[in-house]
Parts: C-alpha cells; sequence; structure tokens
C-alpha cells in the first residue's frame, strides 16, 4: 500500500506537531527543575562556558589530532555524564 502525497503530508504535520508538543513539555520540566534545583542551571552553564573553552583551545591549539584529543580529556576541558549527575546528588542532598 502507498501513501499519497496527502497522505504523507498529514502524517508529517501530525508528527512535527507531536514533536514540538513534547519539545514544549521537556522546556517546561526544564525550567521547573531549574527553579527547584538552582545548581542545575550552574552545571548547565559551566558546561556550556567549558564546552566554548575546549572549542576555542583546539581551533587556536595545536592542529595534531592527538594533541586535540588529549586536550577534551584534561580535566579542565572534561564534563563527562559522572561529574554532572555528582553535581545533581550533591544539590539534592542539601536541600
Amino acid at each position: 500500500m502507498t501513501l499519497t502525497n496527502s497522505q504523507y503530508d498529514s502524517i508529517i504535520r501530525d508528527y512535527n506537531r507531536r514533536q514540538a508538543a513534547h519539545r514544549h513539555l521537556l522546556e517546561e520540566r526544564m525550567r521547573e527543575v531549574r527553579r527547584a534545583l538552582p545548581r542545575v542551571k550552574e552545571i548547565d552553564d559551566e558546561i556550556a562556558s567549558a564546552s566554548v573553552a575546549c572549542a576555542r583551545q583546539m581551533l587556536l591549539g595545536d592542529r595534531d589530532k592527538t594533541t586535540a584529543s588529549s586536550t577534551i580529556m584534561t580535566p579542565g576541558c572534561y564534563y563527562g555524564n559522572e561529574h554532572v549527575i555528582r553535581g545533581l546528588f550533591i544539590g539534592f542532598n542539601n536541600e
């Protein structure tokens, strides 16, 4: 069974509508979390700053792939999930 163009367009419109609604729910939940736990916003800001600093370091630093890879893994440039999770738990424990 093949779809007509109008059927396909209808499916895509519905998918896009659902995706936008879910994105809106996610954004609202993140706002609630950031209001309840200010440390989460601080962590997001730290990650963004570190990401920009690492990208800048890679672009301005040695262009050798080995050096660029090792730059990402240095303590000042690496934010693994465990750091984020640890920060969240610290925030919960302080509340």
